[in-house]
């Protein structure tokens, strides 16, 4: 600011001719350019500070971005690290997976199966049991197959008799749901072992520490395998070691639906003394969904037509075959496609499968004359002598909660 003194105001005024002002009024004048003088200086010295104060502030947010672009590129950096990390992880998880599933895996297996062969040689007790199947229920022709009969030690085989002037390969098999959760394990192992002997026994709805109990209780020169699918649900094949060699055994996977269900299992077996090979599935196909069953049986045909061994399909099918229509669902069509696989329908048809509806029970059983549990045959089997028939045991049904609420079934499977 420039100030013009006062007197040359004053003068320059009086020689204009325009009349001075008074002194009073000049020094008021003077007083209110003080004042007005005073007034900017303070504007300017707040400008000032609010000029520090921006800078101050802008120097912050350059600071902050600066932190920020380096705590920004310190974790891209981190999750670079980490992803590099992830990857070479789930590659060698990968190889490893991969390693255990197509060369242990195998390694073990063929172990298992060698191990098997030499127990089987070494152990050659002989198993007792009693049957169990009323004799009312067995037709006069078939008692004398059936009979039981006494070794030359005088040791008691229960063992059913082959028929008289049978040649060449004859294997018997048991199937049985055991209804996992719903009976009670021990009761189911003491039955079995008074069952009747069989060459073959293929168990559906096995808790997994029930496994150990039911080969033993089959007797000491048996051998078993189970799938690893199924949950508390297993599938069991319990075989006859000194009558047959296991060439491998087999999880069909890819039958089990997103693998929520049972895989299929598969036991190859040899005859010892013929040479014959045959290829035993324990199956229980889905029950809840209908779709996915028949699925199930689509895929089983597809799998049967490309094996070249005489195959045997037992288990629960969950087919809801109908005396009465002599109709199943579409899992049961499906299954007889092509003619693939032939139904070994039971000699007497007789109901497999107990239920009372929990919510409303009357102790009687809801679905009577139909059967769930079903013998297939495939291959070369379909021109052998096969003949299926249901055990129907005392106080078997109605079902409670320690027996089983299902019926089993034997097989006879001879080939002349």
């Amino acid at each position: 600011m420039y100030r013009i003194p006062i007197i040359c105001v004053t003068a320059c005024l009086t020689i204009a001719g325009c009349g001075g002002p008074s002194a009073s009024e000049l020094y008021d004048l003077e007083k209110r350019i003080s004042a007005t003088e005073s007034g900017v200086g303070d504007t300017a010295q707040q400008l000032e500070a609010m000029g520090s104060k921006t800078d101050s502030v802008a120097q912050q947010l350059v600071d902050s971005e600066r932190n920020l672009d380096q705590r920004l590129t310190g974790i891209e950096n981190t999750l670079e690290t980490l992803n590099k990390q992830l990857t070479q992880n789930g590659s060698a998880a990968t190889r490893t997976a991969g390693t255990v599933d197509a060369a242990d895996l195998k390694r073990l297996e063929k172990k298992i199966v060698e191990l098997e062969a030499k127990l089987a040689t070494n152990d050659a007790a002989p198993n007792t049991g009693r049957s169990l199947i009323p004799a009312g229920d067995i037709p006069d022709a078939k008692k004398e197959e059936m009979r039981d009969e006494s070794d030359s030690s005088n040791k008691t085989s229960r063992k059913p008799k082959k028929r008289s002037g049978s040649k060449g390969f004859e294997i018997t098999l048991l199937s049985w749901n055991v209804e996992s959760e719903g009976s009670d394990p021990n009761l189911i192992a003491k039955q079995l072992a008074e069952m009747n002997r069989y060459d073959v026994y293929g168990l559906c709805e096995v808790l997994p520490e029930s496994i150990e109990l039911f080969a033993e209780a089959v007797g000491k020169n048996y051998r078993t395998i189970a799938t690893r699918s199924g949950f508390n649900d297993r599938l069991q094949i319990i075989y006859d070691a000194e009558k047959f060699e296991l060439l491998r055994r087999l999880e069909l996977k890819e039958i089990n639906f997103e693998y929520r269900y049972r895989s299929p299992l598969v036991a190859h077996l040899r005859h010892r003394s013929s040479g014959q090979e045959i290829m035993v599935l324990n199956n229980h196909l889905a029950r809840g969904r209908a779709e996915v069953r028949t699925q199930q049986a689509r895929q089983l045909v597809e799998w049967a037509r490309n094996q070249n061994v005489p195959l045997v399909a037992i288990g629960d099918y969950n087919f809801d075959f109908v005396f009465q229509t002599r109709k199943g669902n579409d899992g049961f069509v499906a299954m007889l496609r092509d003619n693939i696989w032939q139904w070994v329908e039971p000699v007497e048809l007789i109901d497999t499968n107990w239920y009372d509806n929990p919510k409303s029970p009357d102790g009687i059983d809801d679905y009577p004359g139909s059967i769930l549990d079903f013998a297939f045959v495939a291959g070369a089997a379909t021109t052998w002598k096969n003949e299926c028939r249901v055990i129907v045991r005392p106080g078997d049904f109605p079902d409670d909660e320690t027996t089983s609420d299902h019926r089993p079934f034997e097989l006879r499977m001879i080939k002349r």
